[in-house]
């Protein structure tokens, strides 16, 4: 978990903090020999059998693959009043990848394909029968991470990724889908780390489509930001400093007919947002102080801006606001901790 203003290198608006969901226990486990790891289990409240196997493979001592496999199937869910009809389950998820090691580096190249089906139940006020939903998103990574020694930096880091994802919504029973949705984007970020200073850069383009009884437009969108970190000790006292700068360019296609929307809305919308962070730190003895104050924002996004169409999955009718403007959140947070022999005492 990561809060503070080193949170502000993952995002524009991360006043809550950062929490890293990656199932990789350790990213640069290196194998010298052939290994596998797997697991097997089933539920007894919806019928579920799932398996997850990972196997890696050295082929020099510079040089490995990995193989990931997941499926999972799942029946309808069963209540205390009975069994919640339409919500079974089922996931498939193949991740292939190949890692080379060098002298004072690592580089990480992986596809990733995920399929889901699922279900959402009916109800009285939507569909009686309920709503099936299919998705399924293709992702390709390629990560570097070098040791260097440059201006008091330690590391570069570069990530990117191509992520193809779309999804359909369907009422019950019906062949044709009501409402989908796909979307393709690319990013790219470095990151130079060093022990007091870490300062990033990031491109990303999004292109998304809808279709069915969804009239958002055809949009794209383009952001790039600037983020850096600054770390100081004075006077026993830990200062940290962060700020991002973020630009996006909202696209959307100006020959479209929306529904509930006015075609004089559909324009190219321009966002600029400026993010930061300041953190102090001090320990003595058996006490503890943090003060910390973050000014963080957030840019509209396509849905919200142009959105117009069903969303079966909440069974509700969205309609975006093309006039929206930024979001801006101030957040003050202090702590003092004090330790004992046997106790802990903390204000927040």
């Amino acid at each position: 978990i990561i809060r503070g203003p080193e949170a502000l290198l993952y995002g524009a608006n991360t006043i809550g903090g950062v929490i890293n969901v990656s199932r990789q226990i350790d990213s640069g486990a290196r194998f010298k020999k052939p290994s596998m790891q797997a697991v097997f289990g089933s539920e007894s409240n919806n019928a579920s059998m799932f398996g997850n196997v990972v196997y890696y493979q050295p082929i020099t001592d510079k040089n490995q693959l990995k193989i990931s496999m997941l499926n999972r199937n799942a029946g309808n869910q069963i209540s205390p009043i009975g069994t919640l009809e339409n919500t079974s389950m089922s996931n498939n998820e193949f991740t292939g990848g190949f890692k080379h090691f060098g002298k004072d580096y690592v580089a990480n190249l992986s596809f990733e394909q995920i399929t889901m089906e699922y279900g959402i139940p009916g109800s009285p006020e939507g569909h009686i029968s309920g709503v099936d939903l299919n998705m399924k998103k293709n992702t390709q990574k390629f990560n570097f991470h070098k040791d260097i020694t440059l201006m008091g930096f330690q590391t570069l880091d570069i990530d990117q990724r191509y992520i193809s994802y779309g999804h359909i919504e369907s009422e019950k029973g019906s062949r044709n889908p009501s409402v989908s949705m796909d979307q393709q984007i690319f990013s790219l970020q470095n990151i130079l780390k060093g022990p007091k200073i870490n300062i990033g850069a990031l491109f990303q383009y999004r292109n998304f489509q809808a279709g069915g009884f969804y009239w958002t437009p055809d949009t794209e969108e383009i952001t790039l930001a600037v983020f850096g970190l600054l770390e100081k000790e004075i006077s026993n006292f830990i200062l940290q400093f962060s700020s991002r700068f973020e630009y996006l360019s909202v696209l959307p296609d100006i020959q479209y007919r929306p529904a509930n929307l006015e075609s004089s809305q559909l324009v190219e919308r321009n966002f600029n947002l400026m993010s930061a962070g300041l953190a102090i730190f001090r320990n003595w003895k058996d006490w503890r102080l943090s003060f910390s104050a973050m000014l963080t924002g957030r840019s509209p996004s396509i849905e919200d801006l142009y959105s117009d169409g069903p969303h079966l999955g909440t069974y509700s009718y969205e309609i975006g606001k093309p006039t929206l403007d930024l979001e801006q959140t101030i957040g003050i947070e202090g702590t003092l901790e004090h330790y004992a022999d046997k106790s802990e005492i903390r204000l927040t």
